[in-house]
């Protein structure tokens, strides 16, 4: 009975050897034939460079694999639990028994050095010598990989507040996908293109590509790079045939804010009375990426204080957080200093709000800030004189007026001996907005007969270089651009004194009412000043309400 078990046995398999088949498979078939479990057992050949598959049907595979994928196949074969072994390398003869035990046992290492050099790319390079300090090679440090189709998730109607730069590149991206649109008509697609534009405004969209030169002909592909300073750049790189395009991606207006903000705004729960008109207005000069991190630092401030939508608190938060640093706890629990930072903030609003066509004044603080100010007040200015850069003599002779409000409220309630070191940054703002009218604006004081004594000249670069010398004002001139500097001082010092003293009421109760709330918004100090100047009762402003 045990002999005839035994023959049994073997007649079975040799019709089972018979049945199954020994075909080759490409490496990307016995891949996916991993995949979908249908491999029971692999044989490495000695070597490493074939592998040998049995399917579950019992037929045999063999495939070829690349150089130093050996580690990569044997993590998918553990996670797909296959056995695995390594075939024995054929002995020739004896005297090469030593060189072929060394074969053997060369491979099962390689596997072992392949797995442990996979879990260190894995773990980010530590430890171990592949990308690790101890590496002297820098075996396995690069992780670059190729992405032939790369989903960023971001379309161009997620870009906005820069239409024209917008257009440009919708343009770019449209002489990829039809060359043939343009080559009809004898257009030439640019090689390059470089963005540039002040930092935060999104410029950068790639890697910049070196090899502009290796790119023959129409080859669809055209380098992006970015900038903060173009004017600084080498003309080599902006020459026909290399950056062919300029993209400017300018800060956006008040418009393209608004368009901003609803970008980053999308996913998080706002409070009904929060107007994105208002926060556009207050954010003049906020870049994209500014914009950005304003809403991010609402949002925390919201779940810090345990809300569930975000408010207009919020945002204000964010905003003073962002230009005029965190409220400083310290310093608050001196009355007198806490009065005197009152009246010193008071004299400036109530200059601003009664100076024709100036900035509107948007709020008024005597929180103390970690920049040292003990107090603000927020000026919206206006988005024409901003993007236009034009300023008129009469509203510069206001912005000195203005500045000079707080030390001359100093002087009217505490005396001339009482004024303190607190006006020392206006006093150089003065200075410094003196200067430039005189020397680089062509605004000094005319004589009887309308001719300035200085002329009208720029007597110095807008960034203040000039002086004495050839490319400067002489000494002489230099005396009479201090003398007309002096006259424009006085006369602002004047004008806000008389302001000052005739509007004295008006600087008392704002400043009780900065004592008592310690900050007071656009529509109360509005409504303050109508009060007691109803030719200055205008509607209030939209964005500001």
């Amino acid at each position: 009975m045990g002999l005839m078990s035994a023959g049994l046995g073997m007649g079975a398999q040799a019709a089972s050897a018979a049945e199954a088949r020994s075909t080759p498979w490409a490496l990307s078939t016995f891949l996916d034939a991993v995949d979908a479990d249908q491999i029971e057992k692999v044989s490495f050949a000695a070597d490493g460079k074939q592998v040998l598959s049995i399917d579950k049907d019992g037929n045999r595979h063999e495939s070829l694999v690349l150089p130093g994928q050996s580690a990569e196949l044997i993590k998918t074969l553990q996670t797909k639990n296959v056995v695995f072994a390594v075939q024995s390398a054929p002995e020739p003869n004896a005297g090469a028994g030593a060189l072929g035990l060394i074969a053997n046992l060369a491979f099962p290492f390689l596997i072992i050095g392949g797995l442990l050099l996979y879990q260190s790319r894995q773990n980010g390079g530590g430890g171990g010598l592949p990308g690790g300090a101890n590496n002297p090679m820098n075996i396995g440090k690069s992780k670059s990989k190729i992405q032939m189709d790369p989903n960023t998730g971001v379309t161009f109607n997620d870009v906005a507040g820069c239409d024209a730069s917008k257009q440009e590149l919708t343009e770019i991206v449209e002489f990829l996908k039809n060359p043939a649109k343009y080559s009809a008509l004898g257009a030439k697609i640019p090689r390059g293109a470089v963005m540039e534009g002040p930092p935060g405004t999104g410029k950068t969209l790639n890697q910049i590509l070196t090899q502009m030169d290796g790119f023959e002909g129409n080859s669809g592909v055209i380098v992006l790079a970015a900038t903060n300073r173009a004017d600084v750049l080498d003309s080599a790189l902006l020459r026909p045939g290399r950056f062919d395009r300029r993209v400017p991606v300018d800060l956006p207006d008040t418009d393209g804010r608004l368009a901003i903000l609803k970008v980053h705004c999308r996913g998080k729960p706002l409070d009904d009375d929060l107007d994105l008109n208002m926060v556009a207005r207050r954010t003049t000069g906020f870049s994209g990426a500014s914009l950005a991190n304003l809403m991010n630092e609402a949002a925390i401030v919201a779940a810090r204080n345990d809300k569930t939508v975000i408010s207009y608190n919020e945002v204000d938060y964010a905003i003073d957080r962002l230009t005029v640093g965190m409220t400083k706890e310290t310093g608050t629990s001196f009355p007198e200093r806490q009065r005197l930072v009152a009246y010193h903030e008071a004299g400036h609003a109530i200059m601003g709000a009664l100076t024709p066509d100036y900035d509107e004044v948007a709020k008024v603080t005597i929180l103390p800030r970690t920049n040292g100010a003990g107090g603000f007040t927020l000026f919206a200015p206006s988005e024409e004189r901003l993007s236009s850069g034009m300023y008129s003599k009469r509203y510069l002779k206001g912005q000195l007026a203005v500045a000079l409000g707080g030390r001359v409220v100093e002087e009217i309630v505490y005396g001339k001996d009482e004024i303190t070191t607190g006006a020392s940054g206006d006093l150089q703002q003065v200075r410094n907005i003196a200067r430039r009218m005189v020397a680089q604006w062509g605004f000094a004081q005319t004589t009887n007969n309308g001719v300035s004594p200085i002329g009208a000249i720029a007597w110095e670069s807008p960034d203040g270089n000039g002086g004495a010398g050839p490319q400067g004002a002489s000494l002489e001139t230099e005396a009479q651009i201090d003398e007309q500097v002096k006259l424009l001082v006085a006369e602002a010092y004047e004008h806000c004194m008389n302001t000052l003293v005739e509007n004295r009421q008006l600087v008392e109760e704002l400043t009780d009412l900065l004592l008592e709330k310690e900050t007071v918004d656009y529509k109360e100090l509005k409504a303050m000043v109508a009060q007691y100047n109803p030719e200055l009762a205008t509607p209030l402003n939209p964005a500001m309400v």
